[in-house]
């Protein structure tokens, strides 16, 4: 129980410091060559393709997600800390449980 109200916490700390601050943001101009020139349109919309094809299959969690997008100039092509926060905790519980197997 006090490792959840802990996590809570984490959260909602992560998230009251850091918000409407873009943490991991995608740019048309960076995506593509340098010699290609794009309008802002063009180069929002490929921004936003780049980021969802990099975050597929974490874009249908649903709720976590909106949360972490707000406040965000850009939230089609930025995320904030919280995702970032819940990406490093499912990465680090994956890798423990493969250290406990290994273990076993």
């Amino acid at each position: 129980r006090l490792a959840k109200n802990m996590g809570m916490f984490l959260n909602l700390i992560v998230f009251l410091l850091w918000y409407g601050i873009p943490i991991m943001e995608f740019s048309g101009d960076r995506i593509l060559s340098p010699d290609v020139v794009l309008t802002k349109t063009e180069s929002q919309e490929a921004a936003i393709s780049a980021f969802e094809a990099c975050l597929f299959p974490l874009s249908y969690v649903g709720m976590g997600l909106k949360i972490s997008k707000w406040g965000m100039v850009n939230p089609r092509a930025s995320t904030g800390a919280l995702l970032i926060l819940w990406s490093a905790q499912q990465t680090i519980g994956k890798l423990m449980d493969g250290v406990d197997a290994l273990c076993m």
